[in-house]
């Protein structure tokens, strides 16, 4: 076929009604300009025509095609079909019309539908700059059409400020949204059929411009720079950022600053605004930009009505790297969070204002510098002398404990401690101060940006960890908050009280979700479990309940401690539950209802559980001032130790397993190794200036055995999801906080350690202090000590960036998966690569091997999983059922079952060996 030029249409449509076969267009006028001919508005491939009926009060956009379109009529069949089916009150309803216009003497197809008459959205953005409401409002607006979009199963494929249209709303005074153009439109009927268009490049995803993508995907970016374009234009500053930025061809953004942010001043400006939720805004755009087009998150999921999930750290940390701006200490440098001085976690927020607080500060300024100075000259003394202790006033750290005795508190010299938590490595203490009652508990968020406190001043508060500012306090229960659990994807946060009842909340806006009550006494524990299914709480009635989370239903009553219940926690697999009284410690199964296991022996009165992250042990504290290690399946006592002169009212295991952290009435915050007992650090808690002594009835409803009469005691110990940070809740109505440097770096020394830590040997495993005395304890071994830490080897051969990595159960070989399509298997002693798995036809996100080695299991973005032989390399397996991307895999312990978390949202479990 022989398409008409612009002319020819021209010509022809000034002759409606001899040449249109549609008897609507046969009865119309064309629009015309002053000189009265019509007007066309020409595209890439063809010119549009407005057409009025005679009455004026309905209009057509007639499209007239000028060059071949593939598969022209079976794409416009499809959207119009889609589209009639949809019903999608922001888009336009078509017709196409095979036999559309006659052009001398032929008959060629048209796209009859209804005329949108508004302004583009880059040209109703200007004139509301000054009305940075208006543009909050489009926002909210413009995040509803997104979520209608997906469910409806349509892509638009080329989402601009020129194809959003504002139209006059029903009501006076207001405006709707139309998308129009719908050329690159994507409906299931079309898949694989392309359709020859990119969309504009100021708003597209780079790989989509750079491989003509054309999938259901393909408009998630173009949401996310829009949206984004919107939330930075409502602020006080978006006139600016419009004068600067906009060049009429786009929202803000444009093509470069999305292919290369690194030298996008834009990005970068936004980046460091000091807004956090701006900050993850951009955070969130520039990670997509630079990964693969399907890996873009749909907005809808990220949001929480407006506001926006924070960024993990790894995510800030990737972030920084493709910006290419510097990387502070996470959370401590004042000069990084805000250069202005915004009070952050230096400050004491108690004793800031205080004139005599500050003249005893500037008084201990000046102390310290003495100090500092004596003991500068003491151990220039003691070296010249070859003496290797230090003064009296460092602090002995306790030896190991055998495992079924009690720690004895005797000093022995530091080189027998080679951990990552010695003294030297902390950095940093701070306080949190807001809080108007006793602080009862604490948690992290699974990212770590956030920490919520309960109190009996009867809320919770939400902490910020980069800037230590306040973020929410959540108000609702009528007395105590006992404590506080954030659920495992951070959305949420149940607290419960002294009122009876347990309260689920909305991490990110501090709306109240749920009200669960049926307890007949104060609920002292709560805590998620089934992937923030299920609430688990601890009451003064003796009882445990466990909730539904979604839905606040009362699904099992746990019966048979008799005492108070003061702390629950679920298993990993959330299979069972264990739960801590006054009488005893008992572990049930969740599905059952039924107790497993009763722990006699934390006496008198059990305070505090958990169980470790693998699910294998379980650490109890009391009131009398001991830690009991069981097994979580035999209930075997393991070990008990007495890390603390007075009881203990919160105990916690670090992310690994091997560290836990306890707190109690004599006010220090120990950390100690979970197998040994060995204790590393010792932080010792020194109540605030002015801060009045809690009656014992607010700190909790106990009768404490053997309690310092002037003690505010610790009630809760946290450690952040990276164990870099310890958090602690005192009575004292404060949160204290403490960073200790993992790597081995130049910390500030709150204790100094009693002797010089050697220099490392040349090789792992043979650090000795002396030829007479050999280290006898296994964490001696490690490499992870102050200047101990080495590059063994740097694996290059991926051709794409990386995104996952495992060892092998020996520690032999390393697994890595990259966006290159491939799994690559190295020897992990000499850094050599050993096989390459190539199969999967996307990124692959995850690999795992099997405990014994032989198998390795991959995760991909292609929506499959692959089980490969792990020592020739052959594909043995592909697991086909998500219906989304693949982003993580794991073997079960014995090798039969193979676990996997996908974006559709599911997670799956596969028989490793039949793939069903």
């Amino acid at each position: 076929m022989t398409w008409p030029h612009s002319t020819d249409y021209f010509e022809a449509i000034q002759s409606p009604a001899t040449n249109f076969s549609d008897p609507e267009l046969r009865q119309t006028e064309p629009a015309v300009n002053a000189l009265g001919l019509p007007v066309a508005c020409s595209g890439n491939f063809a010119d549009v025509y407005h057409l009025r009926a005679p009455d004026g009060r309905r209009s057509w956009a007639v499209k007239c095609f000028t060059r071949p379109v593939p598969r022209l009529k079976e794409r416009y069949r499809e959207i119009s079909r889609h589209l009639e089916q949809a019903r999608l009150p922001f888009l336009v309803d078509f017709q196409f019309l095979e036999q559309g216009i006659r052009v001398r003497g032929e008959w060629y197809p048209v796209l009859k539908m209804d005329w949108v008459e508004g302004q583009t959205l880059n040209e109703f953005v200007r004139e509301q700059l000054d009305e940075p409401e208006t543009i909050e409002l489009m926002l909210q607006l413009w995040l509803k059409i997104e979520p209608r979009l997906h469910k409806a199963q349509i892509a638009h494929g080329d989402l601009q400020h020129g194809n959003i249209l504002l139209v006059p709303g029903s009501r006076e005074d207001t405006v709707a949204l139309k998308l129009v153009d719908y050329d690159g439109m994507w409906v299931p009927s079309l898949a694989g059929i392309p359709s020859g268009e990119v969309g504009h490049p100021s708003y597209q995803h780079p790989e989509r411009s750079r491989k003509s993508l054309f999938t259901p995907d393909v408009d998630r970016f173009p949401h996310f720079v829009i949206a984004l374009a919107l939330r930075c234009l409502s602020q006080p500053e978006g006139r600016q950022l419009w004068k600067t930025y906009d060049s009429g061809e786009n929202l803000l953004f444009s093509r470069p600053d999305l292919e290369v942010p690194a030298k996008s001043k834009l990005l970068r400006n936004l980046w460091n605004t000091g807004d956090r939720e701006l900050h993850a805004w951009v955070g969130h755009l520039v990670i997509a930009s630079q990964s693969p087009l399907e890996a873009t998150p749909l907005l809808s999921k990220l949001l929480t009505d407006v506001h926006i999930s924070p960024l993990s750290y790894a995510d800030e940390n990737s972030v920084r790297t493709i910006l290419g701006v510097p990387t502070p200490v996470p959370g401590w440098s004042r000069e990084s969070i805000d250069p202005g001085g915004t009070p952050g976690f230096e400050r004491d927020p108690i004793v800031e204002n205080d004139p005599d607080q500050q003249a005893i500060k500037r008084l201990w300024s000046t102390v310290a510098v003495g100090v500092v100075l004596i003991l500068g000259v003491f151990f220039a003394i003691m070296r010249s002398s070859g003496t290797g202790t230090h003064p009296e006033t460092s602090v002995p750290v306790p030896a190991a404990s055998n495992s079924q005795s009690t720690t004895k508190q005797q000093g022995v010299p530091n080189t027998e401690i080679r951990s990552d938590w010695v003294q030297a490595n902390v950095r940093r203490s701070s306080v949190l101060a807001g809080h108007t009652g006793v602080v009862n508990c604490v948690a992290f968020s699974p990212d770590g940006q956030r920490l919520a406190s309960a109190s009996t001043d009867r809320t919770v508060k939400l902490w910020d960890m980069t800037t230590g500012q306040e973020i929410q306090s959540l108000k609702g229960h009528t007395s105590d908050v006992m404590s506080v659990a954030f659920s495992p994807d951070g959305q949420r946060l149940a607290s419960a009280s002294r009122d009876k009842t347990v309260k689920v909340w909305n991490a990110n806006t501090g709306d109240e979700l749920l009200t669960l009550s049926g307890h007949t006494g104060g609920v002292m524990g709560v805590a998620f479990g089934l992937g923030g299914q299920r609430v688990a709480s601890a009451s003064t009635d003796q009882t445990v309940k466990v909730w539904d989370a979604t839905t606040g239903q009362d699904l099992l009553t746990l019966k048979g401690h008799n005492g108070t219940v003061q702390s629950v926690a679920f298993s990993p697999d959330s299979q069972r539950l264990v739960s801590a009284s006054w009488d005893v410690v008992k572990v049930w199964d969740v599905i059952s209802g039924q107790e497993s296991l009763t722990l006699a022996g934390q006496t008198p009165n059990a305070m505090s559980v958990m169980f470790s992250r693998d699910g294998h042990r379980l650490a109890s504290a009391g009131l009398d001032g001991t830690v009991n290690l069981w097994d979580a399946m035999t209930g075997v006592k393991s070990h008990t130790h007495k890390p603390h002169s007075h009881g203990i009212m919160g105990v916690a295991f670090s992310s690994d397993g091997d560290w836990l952290a306890s707190g109690g009435w004599d006010q220090t915050v120990r950390v100690w190794n979970a197998t040994t007992g060995q204790s590393s650090l010792t932080l010792k808690v020194h109540p605030l200036a002015g801060t009045t002594k809690p009656s014992l009835q607010e700190v909790s409803e106990i009768r404490e055995v053997g309690r310092a009469d002037d003690s505010l005691p610790i009630t809760s110990v946290a450690f952040s999801p990276d164990g870099r940070r310890i958090a602690a809740a005192s009575a004292d109505r404060t949160i204290r906080l403490w960073e200790v440097d993992r790597t081995g770096g130049n910390g500030i020394a709150i204790v100094p350690p009693r002797q010089p830590i050697p220099k490392p040997a040349d090789s792992l495993g043979s650090i000795s202090p002396s030829p007479s005395k050999p280290l006898e304890s296994p964490i001696a071994k490690t490499e992870w000590i102050p200047g101990n830490v080495r590059e063994l080897a740097n694996l290059t051969g991926h051709t794409r960036e990386v995104g996952g990595v495992a060892f092998s159960a020996d520690g032999q070989r390393l697994a890595s998966a990259s966006d290159d399509q491939t799994v690559k298997v190295w020897d992990a002693a000499s850094g050599q690569e050993t096989l390459t798995l190539n199969g999967h036809s996307l990124t692959v996100r995850s690999a795992a091997f099997s405990v014994d080695g032989q198998r390795l299991a991959s995760a991909s973005f292609d929506q499959t999983l692959k089980v490969w032989d792990a020592t020739n390399g052959q594909e043995t397996l592909t697991l086909k059922g998500h219906t989304g991307q693949v982003t993580s895999v794991a073997f079960s312990k014995d090798g039969q079952r193979l676990a996997s978390a996908s974006l559709d949202p599911t997670v799956k479990v596969w028989d490793a060996t039949s793939g069903q």
